[in-house]
């Protein structure tokens, strides 16, 4: 029996015990202040690559000879012989600072005595943040894609009509030959 006291003494004894423990916070006024442990976690953000292009003048006036759609949309083609002009706009965001090219095309071929050049005469930034970096030369189009702008970096050239690049088209059709159905202009960043 003096055994089951002894037991019974120690059972008691530990229930108080535990009534009596005490749990001790390592705080300072700062951790208590800023919300407890501070921790730092390191967090990487991948931006997916942006390229769009747009041309200006929004409206179509029934006196040029292009039909203008929004940025990404090929740029397609009606039949005057006159010299026109037109506001080229882009964005563009490249992956890990890669720089790209802006590049134009002819979706088919022309009619035999047709041809059609492009040339930047202008660039400007009104309200973008771009360096630019055309090819000031002619280019005669074709179906295999030429660039207009060369080697540049994450930009835009804002949005509207006086900023980006100018670009002249002139269109040479001394049969009087109608476009080919469907013929599109294609801008293109790569």
């Amino acid at each position: 029996m003096g055994t089951l006291k002894y037991i019974i003494l120690i059972v008691v004894l530990m229930f108080f015990q535990g009534f009596t423990a005490q749990e001790r916070i390592n705080a300072t006024l700062s951790s208590i202040i800023l919300g407890g442990g501070q921790q730092s976690v390191t967090a990487t953000l991948d931006l997916q690559p942006i390229a769009i292009v747009d041309l200006e003048p929004e409206n179509t006036n029934t006196s040029e000879t292009f039909i203008v759609e929004e940025a990404g949309n090929p740029f397609l083609t009606g039949g005057s012989a006159n010299p026109g002009e037109f506001w080229l706009n882009y964005t563009y965001r490249g992956s890990n600072l890669e720089t790209a090219s802006l590049y134009t095309r002819i979706n088919q071929p022309l009619p035999d005595g047709m041809v059609i050049t492009l040339q930047v005469i202008n660039s400007a930034s009104l309200n973008g943040n771009f360096i630019p970096s055309p090819i000031s030369t002619p280019i005669t189009l074709s179906t295999t894609p030429q660039p207009i702008a060369s080697d540049f970096s994450s930009g835009y050239t804002g949005d509207g009509e006086n900023t980006g690049y100018l670009i002249q088209y002139k269109i040479s059709n001394p049969n009087a030959i109608s476009l080919p159905a469907g013929l599109e202009i294609v801008f293109e960043i790569k």
